[in-house]
């Protein structure tokens, strides 16, 4: 990442880190694994919904791609992801400015709250597909983690940095996890299994 900092910048390598530089290489640094992320989302939009713009050689492709990604471990790396981003706290950054290291603090604590919320929609997508069913112990351990960080009275996630992350970030990830959940459990099938009886 400081690479690319001198390099946009045509300058030598900083010797010392300053707030400005702090927040560079944040940037750089979530701005990566964000886009990492939408693609993941992305692929997996088109691997259960079918676009019907996409030709028959693309759909293949994606779904041959998709597969592969699950047969090398996409669902546990997920949920270790997913348990990381929930349990994370923002690092604390020894600046002397209170008002930049507050602002260092407010731009983790958002961008923390983005990737949970962005890691929350690839766990539902991932388990909204047919091709793939939540195991009983993966559905324990996910209410387990959202019991622990989300659903608690005093959710810990919203201590992130002290207190930054909003409530609408805390509701919005609580609705995620929520929609995980029920499509882990299967909900529909269980309503199509009462019908039967």
């Amino acid at each position: 990442l400081l690479r690319r900092i001198q390099k946009e910048d045509r300058t030598t390598l900083p010797e010392k880190c300053n707030e400005s530089l702090c927040m560079r290489v944040s940037s750089y640094y979530f701005s990566e694994r964000e886009c990492l992320l939408k693609c993941l989302q992305w692929l997996l939009i088109r691997y259960n919904v079918p676009n019907a713009e996409n030709t028959e050689t693309n759909g293949q492709y994606i779904q041959d791609f998709v597969d592969k990604l699950r047969k090398e471990g996409l669902e546990e790396h997920l949920f270790a992801q997913t348990t990381a981003a929930l349990r994370s706290t923002s690092p604390i950054h020894r600046i002397p400015d209170l008002k930049a290291g507050r602002e260092v603090r407010d731009f983790w604590a958002g961008q923390g709250g983005l990737e949970a919320s962005l890691l929350l929609e690839l766990e539902f997508l991932l388990y909204y597909s047919d091709h793939n069913t939540m195991q009983p112990d993966r559905l324990c351990g996910l209410a387990e983690l959202f019991h622990q960080t989300l659903f608690d009275r005093w959710p810990s996630f919203s201590n992130q940095a002290g207190g930054q992350v909003t409530e609408w970030t805390v509701r919005r990830l609580r609705q995620l996890a929520t929609l995980v959940l029920l499509e882990g459990m299967h909900m529909e099938r269980l309503l199509e299994g009462m019908r039967e009886t």
